[in-house]
């Protein structure tokens, strides 16, 4: 049996540090070996090499370049899950969502979203340290907090944990973000084919209401925020329709929310529009069980948005910086630094935490 191994920063998340991968006897099943550097546990996966599942975490190995640092002595639990054992909330569609995704309270949900914006504007530039016991002592909360809301933004892509202590804004190169949009559009595929077969009325009736929206011009920031969350109740619909438990943890790592976030705030009203669109017309595919279809929406789609996404991700880059960010919240201007002055594109705000469930999204009476 041969190993392989490489050291790795994960481009979406602080979750993998190092990969080994054995090809077992009979060459149709892989064993990947994945450790947390956040958790320091190890996790294992059996893995066929057909299916596109196989092809997915392979994607996402390949990401990873740096050599093998060994770190040995880490303890290890097989067939974990990235960010702890998931719970079911919600009423009538279940839907899953792991602890650090829960409220953390009006003065952590507060901070968060204060951190979260900070990040998405640039003001906390690519690469950039935090670290948590300033940051607490900033805003004026127990450290303690300040560690939740490091392990939640970290857990949805915003952070890259250096320790339980300290983490850096998340940085994708041109190339990270190219192979980060490829296995997103791959897993979004595999769930649409998925959901094909196992939709049913009710499912259906609220992906429609997900989406009974419309912009209007001129596009404001409640209606960027608004489509971000029609769009996040959307697809956490079409997964938890799949029902499988380990497929939801692995969506949060192929199309984190940090790169949601990113992908809406970077396109103008044509862009939002065709992808309000799309989403529409995959609601009466999914209907009519036609996958061809289906496939031909998320790939029209992905071709429209990601031009515009790697411009963004580019601005970002030119911001990234090694030194400690500024930890007076709320002092600098909202405005992103990484939009050129004569972008012509909608504003968004600090925004919400995203809905874990239908009963929570209906209560939050978005605009249409």
């Amino acid at each position: 049996m041969s190993t392989k191994g490489e050291s790795c920063e994960s481009p979406f998340l602080d979750l993998v540090h190092f990969v080994s991968r054995d090809t077992l006897p009979e060459g149709k099943v892989s064993r990947l070996i994945i450790f947390s550097a956040s958790t320091r546990l190890g996790f294992v996966f059996f893995v066929k090499e057909q299916p596109l599942m196989a092809k997915i975490l392979r994607r996402a190995i390949a990401m990873h370049s740096r050599h093998l640092h060994s770190r040995f002595g880490w303890s290890w639990q097989s067939r974990q899950i990235f960010m702890g054992e998931p719970r079911v909330v919600g009423s009538q569609h279940k839907m899953l969502s792991f602890e650090s995704e829960q409220s953390l309270g009006p003065t952590g949900d507060s901070l968060f979203l204060d951190v979260r914006h900070q990040i998405l504007t640039a003001h906390f530039a690519p690469r950039q340290l935090i670290d948590a016991a300033k940051l607490a002592a900033a805003a004026g909360v127990p450290e303690s907090l300040s560690r939740a809301v490091f392990q939640a933004l970290s857990d949805h892509g915003y952070l890259t944990m250096q320790s339980a202590e300290a983490a850096r804004v998340v940085h994708w190169t041109s190339q990270q973000l190219v192979d980060l949009i490829e296995a997103c559009h791959d897993l979004i595929g595999l769930a649409i084919d998925k959901c094909m077969s196992r939709i049913d009325e009710e499912g259906l009736s609220h992906l429609r209401e997900a989406l009974d929206f419309g912009f209007r011009d001129p596009i404001t920031a409640g209606q960027v925020e608004a489509f971000q969350i029609r769009w996040w109740i959307f697809f956490h619909t079409i997964i938890s329709t799949i029902e499988v438990r380990n497929f939801r943890k692995m969506m949060l790592t192929g199309m984190p929310p940090a790169l949601r976030r990113r992908v809406i705030t970077a396109l103008d009203g044509e862009g939002l529009r065709s992808m309000l669109g799309d989403m529409t017309k995959l609601i009466d595919t999914l209907a009519a069980r036609d996958t061809a279809k289906g496939r031909a929406l998320l790939d029209h789609q992905f071709a429209a948005f990601t031009p515009m996404v790697s411009a963004a991700n580019e601005g970002f880059n030119t911001l990234a910086r090694e030194d400690e960010v500024d930890y007076r919240l709320g002092m600098t201007s909202f405005a992103p630094l990484f939009r050129t002055t004569d972008a012509h594109l909608p504003r968004f705000d600090r925004g919400m935490r995203e809905p874990l469930s239908w009963a929570a999204f209906k209560a939050l009476n978005l605009e249409a």
